[in-house]
């Protein structure tokens, strides 16, 4: 097992905004960078000779594209990868834990079907074949349909979800039967000495602007469930954090640029935030001294494409 360092990288916002003038190699660079970084984890993978890779992260992490990045990277290699999402392992919605204030808890690892994600993890490590679930987010329940998964010799299955790395979910198989992985991001800006804006922060931008712009979530809902996803995380994801074997970065640093008109732009909808105007004022005023960069420069391969809309693998 790998230590993972938590130390961040401090970025000065008046050195970062001049890179920001010359916004096209900027991100250009991230991406390529970005880019890289898959390749390597796809290389460690690939070296440890498992068929299973377990990714976990926080939310708005970018773990989802960040999984599909690595399965099309692993692919390349010669060794073909399919992508399992945990979140087809909830449990019908009525059968969820509850929380302190007695609604349901989606943070927990109990919402999860514990006993058949050991199972089906069993089945691919033991034959290469397993019968997933598939779940239904609209109605919170467990569809009737269920979908075979077949690793031919030499395949890989990258399982993905914000408990992947909870030990409790692989019981089943050998530690050396799967290969760890945490996505989460590692850049914050600085202004001197003081942090204006830190991972947190982005994360919650991230999530604001997908749920706004591409979701049709309101920011009051979205800002509701935060502290209760924060919460968990510290409970079940960043818990486990040591139980990976590589860490990938998925912070890309213009992110920020793209990230300060749309924030901006929700906050200037004075019907949005409701009780929580006020967090929504903060997030939105760490940007000020940001540089923008319209967002229509993103490729449309890129990570933050999972929140911006528009993303092609």
């Amino acid at each position: 097992m790998r230590v993972l360092s938590d130390q961040k990288q401090k970025l000065q916002i008046e050195s970062f905004n001049r890179e920001a003038e010359n916004a096209e190699q900027l991100v250009a660079s991230e991406e390529r960078l970005y880019a890289s970084r898959i390749d390597n984890a796809a290389m460690e993978v690939e070296v440890s000779g498992c068929s299973i890779v377990l990714l976990s992260g926080p939310s708005g992490s970018g773990k989802t594209t960040t999984s599909l990045k690595l399965a099309k990277a692993l692919t390349a290699r010669g060794k073909p990868a399919k992508v399992i999402s945990l979140d087809d392992y909830f449990k019908n919605i009525e059968d969820y834990p509850e929380t302190e204030t007695g609604d349901k808890d989606y943070e927990s690892i109990y919402a999860l079907d514990i006993g058949l994600v050991n199972s089906n993890l069993f089945d691919l490590a033991a034959t290469g074949r397993a019968v997933i679930p598939q779940f239904d987010f609209v109605l919170q329940k467990r569809k009737p349909e269920q979908k075979e998964i077949v690793l031919d010799k030499g395949e890989i299955a990258v399982v993905e979800g914000i408990h992947a790395l909870n030990p409790i979910l692989s019981e089943s198989i050998k530690r050396e039967d799967a290969f760890r992985v945490y996505a989460g991001l590692c850049v914050e800006y600085y202004n001197g000495e003081e942090r204006i804006i830190a991972t947190r922060d982005l994360r919650i931008t991230r999530r604001m602007i997908r749920d706004y712009y591409f979701r049709g979530h309101t920011i009051e809902r979205t800002l509701e469930l935060w502290d209760n996803l924060l919460a968990g995380e510290t409970k079940w994801v960043r818990a486990f954090k040591t139980e990976a074997d590589h860490l990938i970065n998925t912070s890309i640093k213009y992110e920020v640029c793209v990230f300060k008109r749309l924030i901006e732009g929700i906050f200037t909808d004075e019907a949005q935030g409701g009780v929580y105007r006020n967090i929504l004022a903060e997030v939105a005023g760490r940007y000020e001294k940001v540089t923008p960069i319209d967002e229509d420069m993103t490729p449309d391969g890129s990570m933050l494409r999972e929140f911006l809309g528009g993303l092609i693998i």
